[in-house]
């Protein structure tokens, strides 16, 4: 249906359990064990990147907010996309937390299915993120619109 389309594309993984299982079996099939968590674990240092990237991009946007908010931009844009851009810079930093979890502990999984559902859990917070940052980018250029 159209709206587990629109969540799939928004969040950036597949949700269905049949269409995560799937796609694990590609990313992984043909590589050993080894290969398989390193790849792994490439595509979550590979998102651990993005998301300090983001996070340093949603701080200049706060700067351009402020300085929007002091030469009479309108205040409700401006603090709702800050609100925006903080909920987004908070759920990036919940992606920079260690990635020792899945790798610790007692195995009870395939090699590479915990750092997977690791990396799929972070790709989901980033792509929030990333969708809060260009609504709060979309607002700030509402708002720059009104002082023309």
């Amino acid at each position: 249906n159209w709206m587990h389309g629109l969540l799939r594309w928004i969040l950036g993984v597949p949700l269905r359990e049949a269409d995560i299982e799937a796609t694990f079996r590609r990313m992984t099939g043909k590589r050993t064990p080894d290969e398989a968590l390193e790849f792994v674990l490439v595509g979550i240092k590979h998102n651990t990147e993005k998301a300090g990237a983001l996070l340093g991009a949603q701080g200049i946007f706060v700067v351009v907010a402020t300085f929007a908010l002091d030469h009479g931009m309108p205040k409700d844009l401006v603090i709702a996309a800050i609100i925006l851009l903080l909920g987004g810079s908070l759920l990036l930093m919940t992606t920079l937390r260690s990635t020792v979890g899945p790798m610790s502990g007692e195995r009870t999984k395939e090699v590479g299915r915990d750092a997977y559902e690791f990396l799929q859990s972070r790709v989901i917070r980033f792509n929030i993120a990333l969708f809060l940052t260009f609504a709060a980018v979309i607002l700030l250029a509402i708002g720059m619109l009104t002082l023309l």
